[in-house]
């Protein structure tokens, strides 16, 4: 979920839904520095109880648009997966 505050973290309200059925544990989403509405929050997903192999994820403002990173970087730039 994402969650938001707008008076510097007293309360909190659940603005939407990020991650839905997910087979790992997701890292809480983090809004990045100088954060944009093309890319306004970032995640990670693994499994806590054995090593296992991360993805990256970020989202859009709106949250209606997800990407996942893709595993294997074989190039400097490597082009995002939109998963929705």
């Amino acid at each position: 979920a994402l969650w938001e505050s707008n008076d510097e973290g007293k309360t909190w309200n659940k603005s939407a839904d990020i991650t839905t059925n997910s087979s790992k544990n997701n890292s809480y989403a983090r809004r990045p520095v100088n954060a944009t509405k093309e890319f306004y929050s970032f995640w990670a997903d693994g499994d806590a109880e054995k090593i296992s192999r991360v993805h990256l994820y970020f989202t859009d403002e709106s949250c209606r648009k997800v990407w996942v990173l893709p595993y294997d970087m074989n190039n400097d730039f490597e082009k995002p997966v939109r998963l929705k």
